[in-house]
């Protein structure tokens, strides 16, 4: 058996690190739509210490997104407070939130949690995982059509509900589908859920195992082509 576990243990190893190799290279592709976009406009694609978004949305992301910002984060000095931001919320009390239900009323929880606000946003509207932030997140405006209260200037040509992105057809577009591909995804759950299980996964469990924690928080998907709630156009 240990012999078993000593071999498999590489090839998971490289399969995370293919893994953060793919992913890096969608968040590059993403920038770097980010930066044709913003001279396109002459505006920013996100306005400093605005957190409107971050506001209504706890994101979604993939296991190994998850992966990719523990071990990133892990050497950052404010680490500890990130992993406290993904097990505060699951245990706070969200309002509408029930602890327990049926398939349906779980589905309905799950879409409610994922219009409350990021636990990793702080006080002073800054995102504290900016950098290594997920995918859905790093979209918004650029392959994803922001909302129309996003407060991002406007160039001439655009309109609150009609803003230039990268759409599917284009190169950059057609680029950001073949990166997609390339992401081998084997789970996908809430943001501060994955971190917490990944980062301390006792704590997680004995959380789990309590019944403090609502089943919605819980939910595990399975992957998918629109894991990232279309997030080329």
């Amino acid at each position: 058996m240990g012999l078993a576990k000593a071999i498999k243990a590489p090839a998971k190893i490289e399969a995370l690190l293919q893994g953060y190799i793919a992913l890096e290279q969608v968040y590059y592709a993403l920038d770097q739509g980010q930066a044709e976009l913003e001279q396109a406009t002459g505006r920013p694609i996100c306005i400093d210490s605005c957190g409107k978004c971050c506001q209504v949305t706890t994101p979604v992301i993939s296991d190994i997104e998850a992966h990719y910002i523990i071990s990133t984060m892990v050497v950052m000095p404010g680490f500890n407070s990130i992993i406290n931001r993904a097990l505060d919320w699951l245990v706070f009390k969200h309002q509408g939130i029930s602890s327990n239900g049926n398939r349906n009323l779980l589905q309905k929880n799950v879409d409610l949690l994922s219009s409350k606000q990021c636990p990793f946003l702080d006080d002073g509207m800054r995102c504290t995982i900016y950098g290594v932030r997920p995918l859905v997140c790093r979209a918004y405006g650029i392959s994803i059509n922001a909302d129309e209260w996003c407060p991002r200037p406007l160039h001439w040509t655009e309109a609150p509900n009609k803003r230039m992105t990268v759409g599917k057809n284009t190169n950059m577009g057609r680029r950001l589908s073949g990166l997609l591909n390339n992401l081998h995804i084997s789970y996908c759950g809430f943001l501060p859920h994955l971190v917490a299980r990944l980062a301390v996964p006792k704590k997680f469990k004995d959380l789990a195992a309590s019944g403090k924690v609502a089943d919605a928080k819980l939910a595990i998907g399975k992957s998918k082509p629109d894991l990232f709630h279309n997030a080329i156009g």
